[in-house]
C-alpha cells in the first residue's frame, strides 16, 4: 500500500506546483479590483430615522369640547366625513336657549317703540316745517295788511291837512274839516291796531313754534335713549347666541374623522375633553424626525430618500421613493423636524400595491452623499480613535 500512496502524494505535488500561476494570477486580479473598489468605489451614504409617518399637508384638527355639559346629541362614526362647521356634538343649552329668547322678545319690543318713536319724530319735524312756513306766509299777510293800513291813514291826514288850508273861504265849511280829521284818526287807529295784530301774531307764532321745537326735542333724546337700549340688547343676545353656539362642538374643517371618541347620548363632557380627530383633504407629505448629529449639515432639500413602511415589508412591496422638501434650522424637543414629498413608484414597482394614507409609519432614509469606502474607513477609525484621544490629553 506505501507504494502507491507515495505515488499518489507525488501526483498531487506536481499538480499544484503547475496550478500556482493561475490561482496567484486570479488572487491577484481579484485584490487589484478589490483595491480599486476600496479607493475609487462610490457607496452612498445614508441617514436613517425609524421615526417617520404619512401626513397630509392640513394638519390634523383634534376636536375637543368648549364647555361642559351634558351630550344630547352626537354625531361621529369613524371614518365619516365631514364639513367645516357641521354639528358633531350637542350639549344641553336649555338655560342659554330660554335667555336667549327672552332677550330676542325684549329687543324685539324695543324695536317697535323705537320705530313708533321715530315715526312720531318724523311727524313732529314736518309740524315744525309746516309752521314755520304758514307763519312766514302769515307775516308777509299781515304786514300787507299793515302797509295798506298805513297807506290809508296817511291818505286821511294828507286830505285832513289840505282841507284845514281851505277852511274859512266858501268852499269848505268846519264841519267838513273835522270830519276829514275825524277819519284820518280813525284810520291811522286802524292802522296801529293791525300793527299791534302782526306783533300779537308773532308772538303767538313763535310760542307755538317753540312748543313745537321742544317736543321735538324730547323725542329726540327719548329716540336716543331707546336707541341705545337697543343696542344693548343687541350685544347681549349676541352673547347669548354665542353661549349657545359654543355649547355645540362643530367641525374645525373639512375633511374625514380619523379618530372618535365613544360619546353617548346623556354623557358628561368636561372641559377641553377630545372627541374627534378631523383629517383635512390634501397632499399627502413625509415627516421624519431625525437625531441633530444626522441631519444638521448633512440633510438637504432636494436629496433623494426612501421611505420603508411598518406593516410593509420593503422585502414584498419596495420602499416608497421620495425627495426632501424642507429641513428645520432648529433643533426642538431633542430632534430636527425633515419634511419629504413622496413621489411616483415605478409601474412596476411593489410599493404602488401599497395606498399611502395619513397615519402610516415608517422608517426614511435620506442619500446625504457618495464617497469612496476607504474614505468610510477612515471616518470610521477617526470617530474610534478621536474619543482616545480627548482622553489622553
Amino acid at each position: 500500500m506505501s507504494a502507491p500512496f507515495s505515488r499518489s502524494l507525488r501526483a498531487l505535488g506536481a499538480e499544484g506546483a503547475g496550478a500556482s500561476p493561475l490561482v496567484i494570477g486570479v488572487a491577484a486580479a481579484l485584490l487589484a479590483a478589490w483595491m480599486g473598489w476600496f479607493g475609487f468605489g462610490r457607496v452612498t451614504v445614508w441617514a436613517v430615522t425609524d421615526a417617520a409617518r404619512v401626513e397630509v399637508d392640513g394638519a390634523a384638527h383634534p376636536v375637543s369640547a368648549t364647555e361642559a355639559g351634558r351630550v344630547v346629541s352626537a354625531h361621529l362614526g369613524l371614518g365619516r366625513e365631514v364639513v367645516e362647521g357641521e354639528v358633531l356634538i350637542e350639549l344641553d343649552h336649555a338655560l342659554q336657549q330660554h335667555a336667549l329668547e327672552e332677550e330676542q322678545a325684549h329687543q324685539q319690543a324695543l324695536d317697535v317703540e323705537l320705530a313708533a318713536l321715530r315715526a312720531e319724530l318724523a311727524t313732529a319735524l314736518g309740524m315744525v316745517g309746516t309752521t314755520r312756513a304758514s307763519g312766514a306766509a302769515a307775516v308777509a299777510e299781515a304786514e300787507s295788511r299793515v302797509t295798506e293800513a298805513d297807506a290809508t291813514a296817511h291818505l286821511a291826514e294828507e286830505r285832513a291837512a289840505r282841507l284845514a288850508q281851505l277852511v274859512g273861504g266858501p268852499q269848505l265849511s268846519e264841519l267838513e274839516l273835522l270830519q276829514a280829521r275825524a277819519a284820518a284818526t280813525s284810520a291811522r287807529a286802524a292802522a296801529d291796531g293791525t300793527r299791534i295784530g302782526l306783533s300779537r301774531e308773532g308772538l303767538d307764532r313763535r310760542g307755538a313754534m317753540g312748543d313745537r321745537e321742544a317736543r321735538v326735542a324730547q323725542l329726540e333724546r327719548e329716540v336716543a335713549t331707546v336707541s341705545g337700549a337697543v343696542g344693548t340688547s343687541a350685544a347681549v343676545v349676541a352673547r347669548l347666541a354665542a353661549a349657545v353656539d359654543r355649547r355645540k362642538v362643530r367641525a374645525p374643517v373639512t375633511g374625514r374623522l380619523g379618530d372618535v371618541s365613544s360619546v353617548a347620548v346623556g354623557a358628561v363632557l368636561a372641559e377641553g375633553d377630545r372627541v374627534a380627530t378631523v383629517v383635512p383633504r390634501g397632499a399627502l407629505r413625509i415627516v421624519a424626525a431625525f437625531v441633530p448629529s444626522e441631519a444638521l449639515g448633512r440633510v438637504r432639500i432636494g436629496q433623494s430618500a426612501r421611505l420603508r413602511l411598518d406593516g410593509f415589508p420593503w422585502t414584498w412591496y419596495g420602499t416608497v421613493p421620495a425627495v426632501v422638501t424642507g429641513v428645520a434650522d432648529e433643533v426642538r424637543d431633542g430632534v430636527v423636524r425633515v419634511e419629504l414629498a413622496p413621489e411616483p413608484a415605478p409601474p412596476s414597482g411593489g410599493a404602488s400595491a401599497v395606498p399611502l394614507q395619513h397615519g402610516l409609519p415608517g422608517a426614511v432614509e435620506v442619500a446625504v452623499e457618495e464617497v469612496s469606502p476607504a474614505t468610510l474607513v477612515l471616518r470610521a477609525a477617526g470617530g474610534a480613535l478621536g474619543p482616545v484621544q480627548r482622553t489622553a490629553r
